[in-house]
């Protein structure tokens, strides 16, 4: 008698701690976990078509992003193109990023997770209109979050403006860098191998040649100096390279820089 109280008691304890642990497991998920596919920009995939302008606000830094006849240019830049595959990735990532799971609503804890003010350059707020003007999409977006394994599953922190609640969302979203950094960069990238000669004129008017009789062939100089001393082949072939891969660091109008007329040194590569 007293065994089958005893393992009717025991019963029942398991059943209060497996009622327990159900609870527990489905409170925390209710109170930490949105519905599954629930993203952090509802409708935004949807309206990549319609968008005309992007506004990335991150302290000091303002990047503006105009659609101008069907590409995207940097308006800071004298509307100078934008590198088309990073905004790409921009508004792709964006209109995928998936809120998984609820973080603090504390706004002293914003910090720890890169998403305090914007205007503290840790956050970066993203604004998104419509050909219309209308605002269709605002998301402050803080630190990043690496898949460790590899496993894709990067995630970034975020917040809603004007929400109190901040989420890590499941998506690779990279806004860093500074304005620059989303210019189109590349201006030519003709390799070493294609040039054979390459006429360099010092801005005193004097002009010194170097060519090669083959793709293979090492460069020489043209008619040199009987007393000049020169270097070896590696380095006088090296003006050779310099189209390749050849990138902008920054852009200006030409207005605000112009060539001078007098004192210009030039090349030109055949």
């Amino acid at each position: 008698m007293q065994k089958r109280g005893f393992l009717l008691l025991a019963g029942a304890t398991v059943v209060l701690v497996a009622v327990a642990i159900v609870a527990l497991v489905s409170s925390e998920r209710a109170a930490t976990h949105p519905p599954a596919d629930r993203l952090a920009l509802p409708g935004f995939a949807g309206k990549l078509g319609e968008l005309a302008w992007v506004r990335l606000t991150r302290g000091p830094m303002k990047a503006d992003f105009s659609e101008i006849g069907g590409r995207w240019v940097v308006v800071e830049k004298a509307n100078y193109p934008a590198a088309a595959g990073r905004v790409r990735q921009m508004l792709l990532a964006l209109g995928e990023l998936t809120l998984v799971e609820a973080k603090t609503r504390r706004p002293e804890l914003f910090v720890r997770l890169g998403l305090d003010d914007p205007k503290n350059g840790a956050s970066t707020l993203v604004t998104a209109q419509d050909r219309q003007g209308k605002t269709v999409a605002e998301l402050i977006v803080g630190n990043r979050r690496h898949d460790r394994l590899g496993g894709g599953k990067d995630g970034v922190y975020v917040r809603r403006p004007g929400e109190e609640r901040s989420w890590l969302a499941g998506g690779s979203l990279d806004l860093s860098g500074d304005l620059a950094s989303w210019l189109d960069r590349p201006i030519l990238d003709i390799a070493a191998k294609r040039i054979a000669s390459v006429n360099l004129t010092a801005t005193d008017g004097k002009v010194l040649v170097i060519r090669r009789s083959a793709p293979d062939a090492p460069f020489a100089v043209d008619n040199p100096p009987p007393d000049a001393k020169l270097k070896d082949a590696a380095a006088i072939g090296e003006p050779a390279s310099a189209l390749a891969a050849l990138a902008l660091d920054d852009v200006l109008p030409a207005s605000e820089l112009p060539v001078p007329e007098h004192a210009v040194a030039s090349a030109a590569f055949t």
